[in-house]
């Protein structure tokens, strides 16, 4: 009997997966989010090749060092359409603006079909611009053309892009992405008993440490912040209420830390600086709905999820330190509550919002083009 053909996809990613591999199989413990379903995808059935930028090659730094990401991610997007003809599919799954991808694909230069795992919402009414605006609708007229298949990271993004941009039904779907709940059941629960109880917050990109430092410098409950080191020091002095993760100092074993952090926390922060075209708390809300942990967000349109309609969370006012204080007061105040929120958020994430369900559905559609 003739062995099935196995499938063969090609993935593009900012950083390389292979240390995180190489970590794995010498018996650490690592997950991330943002891998989006690569190390499920052999047992489905699915080979993946992951191509990343070689970012010590002349050209890689030259780019990169007058158009930033910009520069690195039109390089990969080249490779990757060159590379393509020899895979079933390209799996674009980066958070980076795929144009030149979606350009080459409507063209039928890249001939391969392409499935986008799409982290924007190309809503044109969050810019003021007009030459912003008149590229966000030519990038989101080449991509909702030229992808095969888009699917959403989540349903705050998939109505916004419906609501603004005459979303094409074939691409009308939500991912269910999410974090490994196995992954984050297991582990060694109250490492961190000294500094019991604290709120969590974490991240890097578009947070208002400075609003929610504020709040917390007028409230003697603690919190750890896992952040850069040099966003604290512009905060100083710290209260001793105040904690700092430093996980560049730790490799591939902050994944393990980090877990232990918000398994422990009483709520999960997320405190954003602006609206953007990304989803807001993403991967840290993810990870805190598999621990089952309230979440306490700013209040935008473009949030991961709505935390009060779903009875996960707060939703919290921009920029207001006095709101910061009023819901980290409700929480403490309102323990029933809380415990309602730990059971929804669980649930969520169980029915809803997972990295099984979402790799199952990414394969699902892989094999639906392989076979279109």
């Amino acid at each position: 009997m003739e062995a099935k053909r196995r499938i063969k996809i090609i993935q593009p990613t900012d950083w390389s997966f292979k240390p995180m591999d190489d970590y794995i199989a010498s018996g650490g413990e690592a997950f991330s989010v943002s891998r989006f379903g690569y190390e499920l995808f052999k047992e489905k059935g699915v080979d993946v090749e992951v191509i990343s930028p070689n970012y010590d090659k002349w050209i890689t730094r030259f780019l990169t060092k007058i158009l930033r990401h910009e520069g690195s991610n039109l390089l990969l997007q080249l490779k990757l359409i060159i590379k393509s003809r020899k895979y079933d599919v390209v799996y674009y799954s980066a958070d980076r603006h795929p144009y030149l991808l979606a350009l080459a694909r409507w063209l039928r230069i890249c001939r391969t079909p392409v499935l986008m795992v799409c982290h924007f919402s190309y809503d044109t009414r969050a810019v003021n611009n007009k030459l912003k605006k008149t590229l966000l609708r030519a990038e989101r007229w080449l991509v909702y053309r030229g992808m095969d298949k888009i699917i959403f990271n989540c349903e705050t993004l998939m109505r916004l892009a419906e609501q603004d941009g005459k979303l094409p039904e074939r691409h009308k779907e939500n991912s269910g992405w999410g974090a490994d709940l196995n992954y984050f059941a297991r582990g060694d629960k109250d490492l961190n008993k000294n500094i019991q109880p604290y709120y969590f917050s974490a991240g890097g990109a578009n947070r208002d440490y400075h609003t929610l430092i504020s709040a917390f410098k007028k409230m003697p409950y603690n919190i750890v912040i896992s952040c850069p080191k040099e966003v604290l020091l512009k905060e100083a002095p710290l209260t001793p209420n105040i904690i700092h993760f430093d996980y560049s100092k730790y490799g591939f074993e902050r994944y393990e830390k980090l877990r232990s952090f918000y398994q422990d926390a009483k709520a999960v922060l997320i405190p954003i600086t602006a609206r953007n075209h990304v989803a807001n708390g993403a991967s840290v809300l993810v990870e805190a709905l598999a621990c089952g942990k309230p979440v306490l967000i700013s209040d935008l349109p473009t949030d991961f999820v709505d935390v009060e309609n779903e009875i996960i969370g707060r939703k919290v006012k921009m920029h207001d330190v006095n709101d910061w204080i009023s819901q980290i007061e409700y929480m403490e105040k309102n323990p029933e509550k809380v415990t309602k929120m730990e059971e929804n958020s669980l649930k969520l994430a169980q029915e809803k919002y997972n990295y099984e369900l979402f790799s199952n559905n990414v394969v699902t559609h892989i094999k639906k083009l392989v076979n279109t």
